[in-house]
């Protein structure tokens, strides 16, 4: 596995651990642990910054390694979400911010157990 693909699995890898911290955190500041709050937006801020890492891994993996295009666009993608759940929840926008949380913590998922796949990085004509 190249440098590239490593770093990008394991990026995305950790932006899905920080999904599922976020929910975590959310179910605790519901249930009554106010504290679970101000964790919540540090842990935001960290995805923001895993984000922008993938971000650029996926570019150097694209163009540097001249492998596939589509983790580039699931970081950017993600990272555009993340921007938005941002938004959503300093403006206490629940309706919005916990259906996007749900999605997003789908998605890294799904993109970081599809790295671990064989040939993931495979670029394809």
């Amino acid at each position: 596995m190249r440098i590239s693909t490593w770093a990008f699995t394991v990026l995305i890898a950790m932006v899905a651990v920080a999904y599922l911290a976020q929910a975590t955190l959310a179910g605790q500041f519901l249930s009554g642990s106010y504290p679970a709050l101000r964790l919540h937006q540090l842990v935001a801020t960290g995805s923001d910054v895993l984000l922008f890492l993938a971000v650029a891994a996926g570019a150097v993996l694209r163009w540097g390694a001249r492998g596939p295009i589509w983790p580039l666009l699931v970081a950017l993608a993600l990272l555009t979400a993340n921007q938005v759940q941002n938004v959503a929840g300093a403006e206490r926008w629940i309706w919005l911010h916990i259906p996007l949380g749900a999605a997003m913590l789908a998605a890294a998922v799904v993109t970081a157990l599809a790295c671990m796949r064989p040939r993931a990085f495979e670029r394809r004509p």
